[in-house]
């Protein structure tokens, strides 16, 4: 059985909801670090273009070539699919270190892990919050669950299973530095 693709309007209609959870994440985590974040315009990506996140990030395995970690989420209610929230190694240990207080974090101790999972519930909460205040209906976050080094290969696995035989629809912003480095992804799939 084919995949059923977005209705007209529908994908602009989702880049919006999308573009108003990316801006109340990156008020979220400019809260959270005592720094201004901008948000990226959110994009349109499917199957068979680059993997996830690279455009934003200039490589398939983030900034500097350093490995990206990830939160993913399940949602369901008036949306349903993924949000995933992506994290550059670099602007990872950053946050972390600030988060927890600890010079150069370990995403092996489970402690940062605990830190690194609350930090992506934290923004996949503002995004999905957001998008069910513009609609007035429910949106549940599942619990999350955490690629701590190659959330690129994890987010292409989910897409290639969720859409095996067409097009998976994912639209992506990023979470800047005043300067524009990527601090953080946000990767919204869509299930119809």
């Amino acid at each position: 059985m084919a995949p059923e693709v977005a209705a007209p309007g529908e994908a602009d209609r989702l880049v919006e909801l999308t573009s108003i959870g990316g801006g109340h994440a990156a008020d979220a985590l400019a809260a959270l670090t005592g720094e201004t974040r901008l948000m990226t315009v959110p994009t349109i990506g499917a199957r068979g273009e680059p993997p996830p996140g690279s455009h934003l990030t200039g490589s398939r395995r983030g900034a500097l070539g350093e490995p990206i970690s990830g939160v993913f989420f399940e949602i369901r209610g008036a949306l349903r699919g993924s949000v995933a929230v992506l994290l550059p190694r670099p602007s990872r240990d950053r946050i972390l270190e600030r988060l927890t207080g600890r010079p150069s974090p370990s995403v092996d101790d489970p402690e940062v892990a605990s830190a690194l999972r609350e930090l992506g519930n934290i923004l996949a909460s503002h995004v999905v919050t957001a998008m069910a205040d513009t609609l007035g209906e429910a949106i549940v976050l599942s619990t999350p669950a955490l690629a701590t080094r190659d959330a690129v290969a994890v987010l292409a696995a989910l897409i290639a299973l969720r859409e095996p035989d067409g097009p998976a629809l994912r639209i992506e912003t990023a979470i800047a530095t005043r300067t524009g480095d990527p601090e953080a992804i946000l990767v919204f799939l869509p299930v119809f």
